[in-house]
């Protein structure tokens, strides 16, 4: 064995290639190499591992719980999502800052569970006392630092519990919505409808309906006016609206305030029957 060895170094000592050969097996090295490029394995870490699954894990349950909420804002009293509805309604009532948004949201919310009522046969209830509290907190809260925006508020949330409890007739409603400004508590916005839809059995169905007149207006100036910029700020688009906007212009040129609080509780009726 060791002279076999022996003999084939001795051979390769005396074998040499020339420059040409050396080149060519240079090039060909060259262009094994261009058709076969080495592959870089990157290192794996297991930190790094365990961040992405974890990502991955948070993706899955935000967009899950996004399907999850949107489903669920659809579901009614009874029914399994329901409780994930009422929590989201509180989670968006927590991030509003403003305190007139906090109480308009708060207004609609019993709107929410009015309807729920009305699709349910009665099973809200307790639901609707629970929203109805809720709503008063947030405009006891508005009515300290802006009484007049609260009594606005309070206006609006009468004429739009009334449509949604039955009431047809818009003296009735005026009559209901008026209550609700001078005595903001929950019970008496709910008797509103119940009480006052007796008076006078009047529909409006985008025609002008004649309020009797009063001796005054029952509302403050500054009120009305918050009102008049709510119907201003309306982007529904209706012809009779139009003209009810015109004439209470008119009747802020004249001054005539009773004028106007019968055209802004019949545009009211208008806007809040839309909705």
């Amino acid at each position: 064995m060791k002279n076999f060895k022996d003999t084939m170094k001795n051979m390769g000592s005396t074998v040499q290639l020339s420059a040409q050969e050396k080149d060519t097996i240079r090039n060909h090295l060259k262009e094994y190499m261009s058709f076969t490029p080495k592959k870089v394995v990157p290192e794996k870490h297991f930190f790094v591992g365990y961040f992405n699954t974890v990502f991955a894990v948070l993706v899955f349950m935000v967009i899950s719980s996004a399907g999850v909420s949107y489903t669920a804002s659809s579901a009614l009293p009874g029914e399994t999502l329901f409780g994930v509805k009422r929590i989201n309604e509180q989670i968006r009532l927590v991030f509003i800052t403003d305190e007139a948004k906090r109480s308009a949201y708060a207004i609609n919310t019993v709107y929410v569970r009015l309807d729920e009522q009305q699709k349910t046969g009665g099973e809200a209830s307790v639901f609707i006392d629970e929203a109805y509290a809720q709503a008063e907190k947030n405009l006891q809260a508005l009515a300290q630092n802006n009484a007049p925006q609260a009594e606005a508020l309070r206006v609006v949330f009468g004429v739009g519990v009334a449509i949604r409890e039955g009431s047809t007739s818009v003296v009735a409603i005026a009559d209901e919505a008026v209550v609700l400004a001078l005595a903001p508590t929950a019970d008496s916005a709910r008797g509103f409808a119940a009480e006052s839809s007796m008076m006078m059995e009047m529909s409006l169905e985008k025609s002008v309906v004649e309020i009797p007149p009063v001796p005054e207006s029952t509302l403050s100036q500054e009120v009305l006016v918050l009102l008049v910029g709510m119907i201003e700020e309306s982007t529904l688009e209706d012809e009779y609206l139009e003209s009810l906007k015109t004439d209470i212009q008119k009747a802020l040129l004249r001054s005539d305030y009773v004028d106007v609080e019968k055209f802004v509780y019949e545009a009211l009726y208008l806007l809040e029957s839309e909705k």
